[in-house]
């Protein structure tokens, strides 16, 4: 292995590792509590800043930042189905967000956020009804609905700071 190739290998990890944080920040700090059991955050438009930076490794911070601030905010039984959840979204952004801007297709960008957070939303209708059911998991369809609005638009912003991040950061 090249001593380029580490020192890549080395900055990723460390990007990860601040981009985990900073999932874990903006979900857990900035949230509205809303009915009947979650939070509107502001850590999916993160995952779209991650998955932007750093392609499919996104779906470990995404998985892991959004799983600890479950726990950490007293929502501990949804850690699992968040980390699964949120890593599937961060695989998702990774997959179609990584160059995606380079090649000129903003199409595939907003097709990635709208995927990605179609996803959540059906992952958690599907895990709250496995947990409480399906009336309850139905009356939190349209706050995961609100929820992944606001990733959207948190995220249109954040991976273009990313798309310039990105050569920056030489990962």
């Amino acid at each position: 292995m090249s001593k380029f190739a580490s020192s890549r290998q080395t900055t990723r990890l460390a990007v990860g590792g601040l981009l985990t944080a900073m999932v874990f920040l903006f979900t857990y700090f900035i949230k509205i509590p809303a009915p009947p059991s979650g939070y509107i955050h502001l850590g999916d438009g993160i995952i779209f800043l991650a998955g932007e930076i750093i392609g499919p490794f996104a779906a470990v911070c995404a998985g892991l930042g959004s799983a600890l601030a479950d726990v950490a905010g007293g929502y501990a039984m949804y850690a699992m189905p968040t980390l699964a959840i949120k890593a599937a979204m961060g695989a998702i952004a990774g997959l179609m967000l990584k160059g995606a801007a380079d090649r000129g297709m903003t199409l595939r960008r907003a097709a990635a956020l709208v995927l990605s957070e179609a996803v959540m939303v059906g992952g958690y209708a599907l895990a709250e009804s496995l947990m409480f059911g399906g009336a309850s998991a139905a009356a939190a369809v349209p706050m995961n609905l609100i929820q992944g609005t606001a990733g959207i638009v948190i995220g249109i912003p954040l991976c273009a700071l990313g798309e310039r991040l990105r050569p920056r950061l030489m990962i």
